[in-house]
């Protein structure tokens, strides 16, 4: 059974390019999770994980853990299986800001 499946969570509105004063855009929130990317990331698409002062970071495709900073395996297993139920959130929204084509 998928613990989060039936989480409810937050879509951020991106604001265009020209607008944009956040060197970390939010894509959305979980319980007090943070999912994020820095402005100047580079690929393969990734995503950055925060919650008080601990952070992780997963690629999507395939999701694997990068870096673990505080985060205790539950939340680790938990945070994963958000990113794996959101790939599709997560790229759309990395390749929108960056002008990627899909």
């Amino acid at each position: 059974m998928n613990l989060v499946a039936n989480y409810y969570f937050e879509v951020i509105n991106l604001l265009p390019r020209f607008v944009r004063r956040n060197k970390m855009p939010t894509i959305f929130r979980v319980f007090g999770y943070i999912f994020k990317f820095y402005s100047n990331e580079h690929e393969p698409i990734h995503i950055h994980v925060i919650k008080g002062g601990s952070k992780a970071k997963y690629t999507i495709n395939p999701v694997e853990l990068i870096d673990n900073e505080g985060f205790n395996p539950a939340e680790i297993k938990m945070i994963e299986s958000i990113v794996e139920d959101n790939q599709e959130v997560i790229a759309e929204h990395w390749n929108k800001y960056f002008n990627k084509a899909q």
